[in-house]
């Protein structure tokens, strides 16, 4: 799905796994995964990210670039954006674009991109805490 290609040559046969990333087809895809607030339009954060996706003349237009709604995280509603570029030179340079893309127009469209967040519950012991902390003042 990658358009990579696994090589496994005589000598690493056992000890690791090589990765020819233009062995017959210099396609490689890319993901870009990105999260946004709860109770953002995923419809909208969709089309935008395949908006910016299609604006790179890098980006291949087939296969086309996707969006996936991958999950309701824990801080976050997490996408991802695949794209597919001509060759592996290019993949840092247009995911930092990408990334910098992405967070310019989340950022002019009001959708905000989360901190993580954790909800701490005290279900007892609270008056011991209180207490410790007024013995301490």
């Amino acid at each position: 799905l990658e358009q990579q290609e696994i090589l496994i040559p005589n000598k690493q046969l056992i000890t690791q796994e090589v990765t020819n990333w233009t062995l017959g087809d210099t396609r490689i895809r890319i993901v870009v995964p990105i999260g946004v607030a709860y109770g953002s339009d995923v419809d909208r954060v969709s089309t935008i990210l395949r908006e910016l996706a299609n604006s790179l003349p890098e980006v291949l237009t087939s296969p086309a670039p996707e969006v996936y709604f991958m999950a309701h995280g824990a801080s976050s509603l997490d996408f991802e954006l695949s794209v597919f570029l001509n060759h592996p030179d290019l993949r840092l340079t247009i995911r930092d674009q990408l990334n910098k893309l992405i967070n310019k127009r989340f950022q002019a469209e009001k959708i905000e991109i989360p901190f993580p967040q954790t909800d701490v519950h005290i279900r007892s012991g609270l008056e011991k805490v209180l207490q410790r902390s007024d013995d301490n003042l």
